[in-house]
């Protein structure tokens, strides 16, 4: 008489079942990084990206969330005067200007974009503007401030 349970199982489906939960478990992980890494839009360090151009840092979302509340930071180098930065238009075809802080002395529509317009002091200026997508995929775009060489960029919005 034979002791214990008598179970009919099938080792090799069950070998096939436990490689698969390690995949999956596997798999999970890597999910779980790249959403602390910043990969699926909302922070992280690999959410945000910066550029230079000149005297002029950009910071702004590398990977973004369609419909998310987002902030594109240009940090303008020292001078006095007037300073301008053309939004293009394939960025706002994409993402609607939510704010902009500090308001700008002007705002002018045109066939390449808009361009807005900032007094800048001694120090510099720190302009931040709110933006939200308004549609999903990969955009790449360029902005240009005082008509000096664009600072190109890129962002990928989550659907």
């Amino acid at each position: 008489m034979a002791k214990g349970l008598q179970i009919d199982e099938d080792r090799q489906f069950q070998e096939r079942f436990w490689k698969a939960e390690r995949i999956a478990w596997i798999c999970f992980a890597a999910i779980l990084l790249a959403a602390l890494a910043g990969m699926t839009g909302g922070g992280g360090p690999l959410a945000h990206g910066s550029a230079e151009q000149a005297d002029t840092q950009v910071i702004y979302p590398r990977i973004s969330r369609w419909r998310a509340d987002e902030t594109l930071t240009l940090v303008l180098g020292p001078g006095d005067g007037l300073r301008q930065i053309l939004m293009p238009k394939k960025f706002l075809d994409v993402f609607e200007l939510e704010s902009i802080q500090p308001e700008p002395l002007g705002a002018v529509a045109e066939p390449e974009g808009l361009r807005l317009s900032f007094a800048a002091t001694g120090a510099g200026a720190m302009v931040r503007l709110g933006i939200r997508a308004r549609k999903a995929g990969f955009v790449r775009y360029a902005i240009t401030i005082d008509d000096e060489s664009p600072v190109r960029l890129a962002t990928f919005v989550f659907p």
